[in-house]
């Protein structure tokens, strides 16, 4: 059985809190991974000796090189991911489906999402763990165009990259304003293949419990506008 621990990011620091909790013997990881995001300030998180993960606002891993590695809700970096590293997984697999079924347990926005789609914490894990799942909306953000030439129907053809590392081919007529042409059909094209979720629980599938949209639908139905 793996034995766990904690340990103060900067533990000789005057101004650093304490360490008021540890993991008791037996402990599984998901129990570690939510005393570690509770305690104050960076937490390393300990399996046998060995260093897991960092708990201090977000989850961090090792980086090695001084520079941030934010991990999201989709498990992957969102700094190498701005750097155009495109979705670089710093964790280990279990590690990952750990934090992520963690997060979609005690993440409200995530959990009413989860509740909608039909799926438990553990689920959604393992649905995006160590995947390049964007996030919802990123598929229409433009971060690039590259002009390709003129096509045999006499039309501009542009590359557009976008922000969650696809790329959209897409012609437009000749003429100066090409390029912002091309960008707006791109991310016209992006938005409209992105699949709708709930306003307000997020579900793509379907409705969470509590939704606000449901509840007035059920209220018009029942007595009217």
């Amino acid at each position: 059985m793996t034995a766990y621990d904690l340990r103060l990011r900067d533990p000789d620091d005057d101004e650093s809190p304490r360490l008021w909790a540890r993991p008791e013997p037996g402990a599984g990881l998901s129990v570690v991974l939510g005393l570690a995001d509770v305690t104050p300030g960076w937490v390393d998180v300990l399996a046998g000796g060995e260093y897991l993960v960092t708990s201090g606002w977000y989850w961090w891993p090792p980086d090695g090189d001084g520079s941030m590695h934010q991990i999201g809700s989709h498990g992957w970096c969102h700094d190498c991911h701005k750097g155009g590293l495109g979705y670089v997984h710093h964790l280990a697999y279990d590690v990952e489906l750990a934090i992520l079924a963690y997060e979609a347990r005690m993440d409200r926005v995530l959990r009413r999402q989860c509740e909608a789609d039909g799926l438990t914490p553990e689920a959604h894990a393992a649905e995006v763990a160590g995947r390049a799942v964007p996030l919802h909306g990123d598929h229409s953000f433009v971060t690039d165009v590259h002009e390709l030439g003129v096509n045999a129907d006499g039309l501009a053809e542009f590359a557009v990259d976008m922000w969650d590392m696809t790329t959209w081919k897409v012609a437009v007529e000749v003429a100066d304003g090409a390029p912002r042409a091309a960008e707006k059909l791109a991310e016209k094209l992006a938005w409209e293949a992105t699949p709708e979720r709930c306003w307000n629980c997020h579900g793509s599938r379907g409705h969470a419990r509590n939704c606000s949209t449901v509840r007035a639908a059920e209220l018009t139905a029942r007595h009217g506008r």
